[in-house]
């Protein structure tokens, strides 16, 4: 039987002047990684006005582009892309990564995830 696990995983701006612009990429990593799991990969921002947040605003929008899994240092590694589509600066979201194991009846292993690039 197959087991599924979601993982939640956030990424926050300390700065105004670090936050995601429109237009702008973030590159992360997930490691390990069952290349045999069924994978969905969502990203939904989320913006900070005081100890309020919003979330799905429709000029807040985020792509998960540039999927891929290749062989390391660290064994098999997810790789993607964030992008911010919308129309207004991003100072944070968060990162849902489903995996279904591939029915070996044991749960995936939870990856680490760490951002490369932005």
């Amino acid at each position: 039987m197959s087991k599924a696990d979601k993982m939640d995983y956030y990424w926050t701006s300390s700065e105004a002047s670090d936050s995601l612009a429109p237009g702008a990429t973030h590159t992360w990593r997930a490691f390990p990684w069952e290349v045999d799991d069924i994978n969905s990969i969502t990203a939904c921002p989320f913006n900070s006005i005081g100890s309020n947040y919003q979330f799905y605003r429709e000029d807040n929008l985020l792509a998960v582009e540039n999927v891929r899994s290749e062989e390391n240092s660290h064994g098999a590694t997810l790789i993607f892309t964030v992008r911010n589509n919308g129309q207004i600066m991003i100072n944070g979201y968060e990162i849902s990564l489903l995996q279904i194991g591939n029915g070996s009846g044991q749960a995936p292993v939870e990856p680490v995830l760490e951002i490369c690039s932005q």
